[in-house]
């Protein structure tokens, strides 16, 4: 610059104008250089650092950062009190720094992807009414040739509440959710599913072996099982249901279609005379028995016998239904044993499959019980309320209903009596008493929205999805009993 300042003092005033500008030119020029210069050797510098740090060992590592951690030690202790804390406070401020700008960056991410979204749903509803307009001139004109195919897009999208998997073109809304770091999230969530969150059911237990296997063809008795899933149910269940059913004509893929309405019935424990035992009535006989009876009724000469043996297995140890109708069986027997001791009239001896599971059994007054009913006799206290439901050991002689006892559809065990396949833990269904987890202009869940809950997709193995035939009955159930 030196130079500079010599040449501007031997100038005129115009020249040193010019002088004064060629001077800023040449700085500028000098200065570009150098900070181009001074890039490209930061840049060799680091290449070569990331090269060195490649290269060495993991013994060259351990002592590199064992003497790092060592001065990092003697340079603390070399700091007294003051110092120590003003390097905690800018610290801490550079933190906060650091989280104000990515939280402040989150937003403007999050601002621009809702922008992106709202864009993207307008074209969306842009392109769907063209396609709705080419359609309906299509048909319009009889082409079939221009009729756009509809495409739901890939099965990805999950509600952040049920985790239940929706198409990526379903209608959504969108939550905003705070980490415990401060970070910012968008979410999304869906109201066929869940009523975004409103809705919150106890999930089921793990659907057990051998069912798993064979709902998944994993088995060599898969095909066997699958083919007869609704006589296997049957055979099983403790109540019946009773339908008009009338198949479709033709030759298509199986179709459960009914005509008219739904019952559902449970039998007393005994059958009238001369009639054979069906349902709950036999759970009370031997294993071997009560496959035999199963295996001689006339729809169930398809079935291998060894998923009789399997099934009856298994309800024998974790079905507390199956578990209830022995403990009533018991309880009767041991009632005849009395009145035969003692010369007196048997007792009138009867089950109650109540309807909350969560209520403490004693108060019903009565000595047997689990959790899913309890056993009292003529003499006991209180019977239970209207909503349980009352099994009787015998029906009286004069009824006409030979002892099926119609079951509401409002009864919380009407599910786990009926599809002892697809609830093999007895586990209650819908109940008038089930409330949403947020409350809302409405407490209460209803049928509907229960059964959206449950029959959603989720990636978790869903018996109720998966059942082939009896899928379809349950469909076809839960349909009618919603009022369909």
């Amino acid at each position: 610059m030196p130079h500079a300042s010599i040449v501007i003092n031997q100038c005129t005033l115009d020249d040193h104008k010019l002088q004064v500008l060629t001077m800023d030119l040449n700085s500028n020029r000098l200065q570009n250089t150098s900070t181009a210069s001074s890039l490209n050797n930061r840049e060799a510098r680091n290449a070569y650092q990331r090269q060195w740090r490649a290269r060495r060992t993991e013994a060259q590592k351990a002592l590199r950062r064992q003497a790092d951690a060592s001065y990092r030690e003697q340079r603390t202790a070399s700091l007294n009190e003051e110092q120590r804390v003003l390097r905690r406070e800018t610290n801490a401020q550079r933190q906060r720094n650091v989280r104000a700008a990515g939280v402040s960056s989150q937003r403007m991410a999050l601002n621009a992807a809702q922008q992106r979204t709202y864009t993207q749903r307008r074209i969306n509803d842009q392109i769907a009414r063209n396609n709705l307009q080419i359609q309906a001139e299509s048909v319009a004109n009889d082409d079939e040739s221009t009729v756009l195919e509809h495409y739901c897009g890939k099965l990805e999208d999950q509600c952040y509440e049920c985790k239940a998997l929706h198409f990526t073109s379903e209608s959504s809304n969108f939550k905003t959710i705070y980490d415990v770091n401060g970070g910012i999230a968008r979410v999304k969530t869906f109201t066929k599913c869940c009523k975004n969150g409103q809705i919150k059911l106890d999930e089921l237990p793990h659907y057990p072996e051998p069912f798993l296997t064979w709902m998944k063809n994993e088995d060599a008795m898969a095909k066997n099982f699958m083919e007869n899933i609704r006589a296997v149910n049957s055979s099983f269940a403790f109540a019946s249901m009773g339908a008009n059913i009338k198949p479709p004509p033709g030759y298509g893929p199986y179709c459960f279609r009914i005509h008219g309405q739904i019952y559902h019935r449970a039998s007393t424990l005994h059958p009238p005379a001369g009639n054979d035992r069906q349902y709950g009535q036999l759970y009370i006989l031997d294993t071997e028995q009560a496959n035999a009876e199963r295996a001689n009724h006339s729809s169930n000469g398809a079935i291998d016998s060894s998923v009789f043996q399997l099934i009856a297995d298994f309800m024998e140890r974790n079905n507390p239904i199956t578990q209830a109708y022995k403990m009533l069986y018991q309880v009767e027997q041991e009632s005849i044993h009395e009145a035969q001791a003692n010369g007196i009239q048997v007792k009138e001896v009867t089950m109650a499959i109540v309807h909350d599971r969560k209520s403490d059994p004693r108060r019903h007054n009565a000595a047997t019980a689990n959790e899913v009913a309890v056993v009292f006799t003529n003499k006991d206290g209180l019977p239970p309320t209207n909503w349980d439901l009352l099994i009787h050991a015998k029906c009286a002689p004069d009824d006409q209903s030979k002892g099926m006892q119609r079951i509401d559809v409002t009864h919380k065990n009407l599910e786990a009596l009926t599809y002892p396949i697809l609830f093999p833990y007895g586990d209650q269904g819908w109940g008038v008493d089930l409330l949403r987890n947020k409350t809302g202009t409405r407490s209460r869940i209803s049928q509907m929205e229960y059964y959206s809950y449950r029959l959603a997709i989720r990636e978790n193995f869903n018996a109720l999805l998966s059942a082939g035939k009896l899928t379809q009955q349950y469909f076809v159930d839960a349909y009618v009993k919603n009022g369909g």
